[in-house]
């Protein structure tokens, strides 16, 4: 899976963000399991439920996300 797909999923799921953004998870962990699942997989329910407590801006997720090590 490309870095690209990724970001494109993440924004397509803005649970994701606010997950990241509570503590409750980190873009490498997300990362990690786009890259295994692919982000058609039950592993997601536990992070996208409908439910967004917070709006965050484009460039909040992009700097999250430029900070994932794509070699680990």
């Amino acid at each position: 899976m490309s870095k690209e797909s990724f970001k494109m999923f993440a924004r397509n799921h803005p649970e994701l963000i606010s997950s990241v953004m509570s503590g409750e998870s980190s873009w490498q962990k997300l990362y990690e399991l786009y890259d295994i699942y692919g982000d058609d997989n039950n592993v997601w329910n536990k992070y996208i439920n409908n439910k967004i407590s917070k709006e965050y801006s484009f460039k909040d997720v992009f700097n999250s996300i430029k900070n994932i090590d794509m070699d680990s």
